[in-house]
């Protein structure tokens, strides 16, 4: 992450962020400004092996999902013959972000959130306190588990030494209401799971869901589609597609990412 060459690097994900939201390096980073920006840094990624999807508006539409992620892999002279055409599930990164209160994290939020660390393919939540940057991974009654990025270690093998000796705990009730939802698809039949579980677990289970899922974007909602995403390479202009975003889900008080 400290090489700048480096796909994820610090460094491109700095620039990416200044390219995105005019933010200057150094300066705070929300949820979802860092889930764009690795959208982004994805479609420049050589290996192109997994798909990055950014639900927005508390909307997770399914079609859009799958729009990103089903690749056609059928043979060029077969693309006639509809019998004969292939698809392969790209894997997929979900980030669905949300902002739960005004300037605090809303009590009855709290369930729905405890709910997720539960949900299949999860990998958490990118969020935190106010001015603090936290990877939460689960929780114990009313406090979350996190592990702290800003815990810096020596790049060098073996693997253990990237792991935290203990996790910390804070309170639900001190997390920044604004946060990012993870998760992991591999397959289409595990983001399939995913949706059935978010349906009945958050959806009909709670009077206040976290955010709505929908087979298709309803008409009312189009005027909300960021633009196409830029096929060229990165260069001063990368990130004008989503210059035009609402900006709905950052805190005045963001998160910093280095």
């Amino acid at each position: 992450m400290d090489i700048k060459s480096a796909q994820y690097s610090i460094h491109q994900i700095s620039l990416m962020g200044e390219s995105l939201d005019k933010k200057p390096v150094g300066t705070w980073f929300g949820p979802n400004t860092v889930a764009q920006v690795l959208r982004k840094l994805c479609k420049f990624d050589p290996s192109d092996d997994i798909a990055v999807h950014v639900a927005m508006d508390n909307t997770l539409v399914i079609s859009e999902v799958k729009q990103a992620c089903i690749v056609d892999t059928t043979d060029n002279n077969d693309e006639e013959d509809e019998s004969k055409k292939t698809y392969n599930w790209k894997p997929l990164l979900l980030f669905i972000s949300l902002r739960l209160g005004l300037h605090e994290m809303n009590p009855v939020y709290i369930p729905g959130l405890k709910t997720c660390f539960t949900l299949p393919s999860t990998l958490g939540v990118i969020g935190g306190s106010p001015n603090h940057a936290l990877y939460l991974l689960g929780y114990v009654e009313d406090e979350v588990i996190f592990l702290d990025p800003h815990t810096t270690q020596a790049a060098t093998a073996p693997d253990q030494t990237y792991h935290a000796v203990k996790p910390g705990r804070i309170s639900i009730s001190q997390l920044d209401p604004s946060l990012s939802l993870c998760f992991l698809c591999r397959t289409e039949e595990e983001f399939d799971n995913l949706c059935i579980c978010v349906q009945e677990q958050l959806i009909e289970a709670s009077r206040t869901p976290l955010f709505e899922m929908m087979l298709e974007r309803p008409p009312h909602m189009y005027g909300q589609l960021p633009s196409g995403d830029s096929t060229g390479q990165p260069d001063e202009n990368t990130g004008d597609d989503y210059e035009q975003l609402h900006r709905k889900y950052d805190s005045e008080d963001e998160f910093e990412i280095l």
